[in-house]
């Protein structure tokens, strides 16, 4: 699941010099994610924020991540851990980036 992290880290570097990007990405966050090889699970809600000079935002992690306490012989199905984070299973990148 390092793929995932590294996809989202590099379409971010790429939003933070790309206006475009950052105007997909405000206006159908789905299919930039998509774009970028990346599924969001039917039924999740993904809202962009974008941090200003005089802005701010910080963005509490889901219950499902821990970062201290992952017990990877004890990790279900629906998650994934990604070093010492977990995440609910639902974000993966795509087996046929392509489509």
């Amino acid at each position: 699941m390092a793929d995932v992290t590294q996809r989202l880290a590099d379409l971010l570097r790429q939003a933070a010099s790309d206006a475009d990007l950052r105007a997909r990405l405000r206006h159908d966050p789905l299919a930039a994610l998509a774009d970028a090889g990346l599924d969001v699970p039917e039924g999740c809600e993904v809202t962009v924020l974008e941090d200003r000079a005089e802005l701010m935002h910080l963005v509490l992690p889901s219950p499902l991540m821990a970062y201290d306490d992952i017990d990877e012989g004890n990790v279900g199905e629906d998650i994934v851990t990604v070093g010492k984070a977990a995440f609910a299973s639902g974000l993966f990148p795509r087996a046929d980036p392509g489509r």
